[in-house]
């Protein structure tokens, strides 16, 4: 299991502590002190996992020495009661299917992020539990003042430090700078995101708990271990409070059980008693809301909070108010674009619709429809009308595929959020009624994200798109606000499969697509395209085998290998990568050290970057080839076209690029695609629709039988959920005593399209009933010509007909606003 624990304590000279002696056991080594004389012999325990030295950029070589990092870091300190050194230990998750490399990578960023980028080196070193115990922990002992250059520095580096605070009472508390167990919990949960993995760190408490590990500390009680029994006590007493609590649980779900509220007060609270006392307590509070069935009115056992529910209300309110806000789209232009982009007839209907004069417009494109084909023509169409057009996305990735696809303006939301929150103008204009807010891979953001967006565009008179598929990967923190916003106002869907080549392929995606797995892993073995072995080392051995035979017979193909674990995409890129080297296909190679650990590297690798280097034109996601190595610098080809270089020596976060995580192929289109299926727990619906749905001409699957004894166990084991649903998916009481008293009538939501299947483009007819009162003609008759192409139209008169005809358009909506603004006035 996934837990967010994390200790720290000081080694001090006044306690007994010795740094190295901490150094010499944790690495499991002989080490002579310098200071004392004493010599610490450690080699005789068990070795460890894994043991390295981080250093700070400009830090000299000699500290990669241990001996020598301590004994320096000794010597810099003078006084009696010094602190030499601090220690980190992080409980490491313990999954099925992750394994060292994963702990290496998490434990590497985590000592990055929070340490080694600060100037502060950092001895990391991983142990196996004592005993057969499942409890791998990484030790990070860490110094306490910076390197410069080939020595330390003067001052200690005290800004690094974590403090207590005293509440009142004299109880200690954690303030939220050593909440190191909220901040690892946190690396750890990004990490699984970015491979792809189901997995999240378990709500272990609101505080980094004491650890009971095998080896207690060596050295007498110290600061740390107040330490230890100020965040024991934190948590027990976060247990018993319950706004304390409801926030823990619905960090990111919207909802919750009474279960999952026995299990959290079991881990903090051990009297039976008083626990079932805490829980009446908790499900008794007046900010809790029960949730009932829409249709049934029933209690389904499911609970949310007031919090909660008014921030998807603030998302639901925002959204209504963006809706209402009319638009003019300059009818030629319009339609010289959708011809002009070839649009079919469902990506018409998304354009037509997106181009019309509602505010807030939905797009649903699944995977491989031609989306991104509706959005550029969108795009286009405002900016030939004077519109600004912002193309955002929550990841990197995609807000690069829109970068490439026309969008000078393509950021990630978070990015373009901060810009506007901090009044950063330069950076990027102001939202005004002449801005079109276009968002890709909308169903992947989180609600608080959702609700900073919407609130934005509602105050500045934006307009907004939201283009995304529900069925594929969604938030890690609570979300589900897509799916409810489609239920509100309705949306245009693209359903039609573009990128397979055959129609069979085209058949099996929409059946993955709708979850119904058997069918399409069924069209795939008919044809051989599902492998079958004993187990996933023959299954590895023949993927490996097959990607050989196949690139030397078509070595121009475009070709990527999927898993579900980053321990078996390590694995696959080392043996991919040899395929090539022994094929004499990678030259002039260099050894480098990077985000995976140590590899090397050759003229004609291929890479993928892992983190951000903006200016150099670096994101995160990108693949490339590398064109040429000299020393430490390397120039490598993105796919895109684009050359980009960067000095291995300080920048990081880039690996080999013959093999990724499901979770990086969103988005993403390949020609050949080979995929193992290496995690039941990594492989569900999510992942096995994206992993599914990446290619053009084909895709290998291959599976083991020690992982799946069939293809009916293979189909029910990718075909399992998890959903992350807003709370809106129901009802509270008041809304069902109020429907009952005929007060309101049932809202879009309570007539769910279920997600199971995929929703039908909506007819000419359906968008002509959704138009709203006013705008209505209007809406229609700009529908009505935009979904014909160019040719059928061109007979109904010269062009100033079609242009006073479009005057003629603008001018009803023009009235139709006064007017109502005129109502408003009225009213007031």
């Amino acid at each position: 299991m996934a837990i967010e624990f994390a200790r720290v304590q000081y080694i001090k000279r006044s306690d007994g502590g010795n740094a190295c002696r901490s150094s010499a056991y944790n690495e499991r080594t002989d080490l002579k002190c310098d200071r004392t004389g004493e010599k610490f012999y450690f080699k005789h325990r068990d070795p460890t996992l894994h043991h390295d030295v981080l250093l700070p950029e400009g830090a000299a070589e000699k500290f990669k020495d241990s001996a020598v990092l301590w004994n320096e870091a000794q010597a810099a300190e003078k006084r009696k009661d010094a602190q030499e050194a601090k220690e980190l230990l992080l409980a490491l998750p313990s999954n099925p299917g992750l394994g060292l490399e994963d702990w290496k990578a998490l434990a590497e960023e985590f000592a990055r992020e929070h340490f080694v980028s600060k100037g502060v080196a950092v001895q990391l070193d991983i142990h196996t539990p004592h005993d057969g115990e499942i409890n791998v922990h990484a030790h990070m002992l860490i110094t306490t003042r910076r390197i410069e250059g080939d020595r330390f520095s003067e001052k200690k580096a005290r800004d690094l430090d974590p403090e207590i605070r005293t509440m009142k009472g004299g109880q200690k508390a954690v303030t939220e700078a050593d909440r190191w167990g909220v901040m690892w919990r946190d690396t750890q949960n990004r990490y699984f995101e970015r491979m792809g993995l189901d997995i999240r760190v378990d709500d272990i408490g609101v505080y980094a708990q004491k650890h009971e590990g095998p080896v207690r500390m060596r050295t007498r009680p110290t600061e740390a271990d107040e330490r230890a029994e100020a965040t024991r006590a934190a948590n027990e007493q976060a247990a018993r409070d319950p706004a304390k609590l409801l926030e823990t649980l619905t960090q990111r779900r919207a909802t919750f059980t009474e279960l999952d509220v026995e299990r959290f007060i079991k881990k903090h609270v051990p009297d039976a008693i008083e626990r079932a006392a805490i829980r009446a307590r908790v499900l008794s509070d007046a900010k809790i809301i029960p949730l009932l069935d829409k249709e049934k009115g029933i209690f389904t056992g499911r609970y949310t909070t007031q919090e909660v529910r008014q921030e998807e209300d603030l998302v639901v309110a925002a959204s209504q108010k963006i809706a209402t806000q009319r638009n003019v789209i300059d009818l030629r232009v319009a339609r010289a674009v959708a011809d002009r982009r070839t649009l079919d007839s469902e990506q018409r209907n998304a354009f037509a619709k997106a181009t019309g004069t509602d505010g807030l417009v939905i797009i649903e494109g699944l995977a491989g429809t031609g989306k991104s084909h509706s959005l550029t023509a969108i795009r286009e169409a405002h900016e030939r009308t004077g519109w600004r057009v912002l193309g955002l996305a929550p990841t990197n990735t995609a807000a690069e595929g829109l970068r490439q696809s026309g969008f000078r303006h393509g950021s990630t939301v978070h990015l373009e959020l901060f810009f506007q929150d901090k009044g950063l103008h330069e950076r990027t204009a102001a939202w005004d009624r002449r801005t079109l807010v276009i968002v890709d891979e909308a169903a992947m953001l989180d609600t608080r994200t959702y609700a900073r967006l919407m609130s934005r565009a509602a105050e500045t008179g934006a307009k907004v798109v939201l283009a995304g598929d529900d069925r594929q990967l969604s938030s890690v923190e609570r979300g589900g606000m897509f799916t409810a916003l489609k239920e509100r106002h309705g949306s245009v869907v693209i359903a039609k499969v573009r990128r397979q080549e055959a129609d069979w392929q085209k058949t099996a995606s929409e059946a993955f697509s709708e979850g119904r797995m058997s069918e399409g892993l069924r069209a795939y073995a008919e044809r051989g395209f599902v492998h079958w072995s004993q187990t996933l080392e023959e299954s590895r051995v023949r993927l490996i085998s097959d990607w050989d035979q196949n690139s030397r017979e078509r070595p121009a193909m475009n070709r990527f290998v999927y898993a579900g674990t980053n321990n078996e995409v390590n694995r696959l890129n080392h043996d991919l990568r040899a395929v090539r080297a022994q094929r004499g296909e990678i030259r002039d190679e260099l050894e480098a050290e990077c985000v995976r650990g140590k590899i090397t590297l050759g003229k004609g690798d291929r890479i993928q970057f892992h983190g951000n280097a903006r200016r150099v034109g670096i994101y995160n996601g990108l693949l490339a080839t590398i064109e040429k190595i000299k020393e430490t610098k390397i120039q490598a080809r993105i796919d895109n076209g684009r050359l980009v270089e960067f000095d291995t020596a300080t920048f990081k976060d880039y690996g080999l690029g013959y093999a990724g995580t499901i979770y990086r192929g969103q988005g993403k289109t390949q020609t050949e695609v080979y995929a193992l299926y290496d995690n039941i727990f990594a492989w569900n619906a999510a992942t096995a629709y994206v992993g599914m749905t990446r290619h053009q001409n084909r895709i290998e699957l291959y599976v083991s039988r020690d992982l799946a004894v069939d293809e009916k166990q293979l189909a029910s084991f990718m075909g399992r959920r998890f959903r992350n649903e807003a709370s809106l998916a129901w009802a509270t009481r008041e809304e069902i005593a109020s429907r009952q008293e005929g007060k309101t009538q049932p809202t879009p939501s309570e007539k769910q399209v279920p997600r199971e299947q995929t929703p039908p483009a909506r007819t000419p007819e359906e968008i002509k009933r959704t138009s709203r009162a006013g705008g209505k003609k209007v809406e229609t008759q700009r529908y009505e010509e935009l979904k014909k192409p160019n040719q059928e139209i061109s007979g109904k008169g010269d062009t100033k007909a079609r242009s006073d005809e479009d005057k003629s358009q603008a001018e009803k909506v023009l009235t139709f606003r006064k007017d109502r603004d005129k109502d408003k006035d009225r009213s007031r």
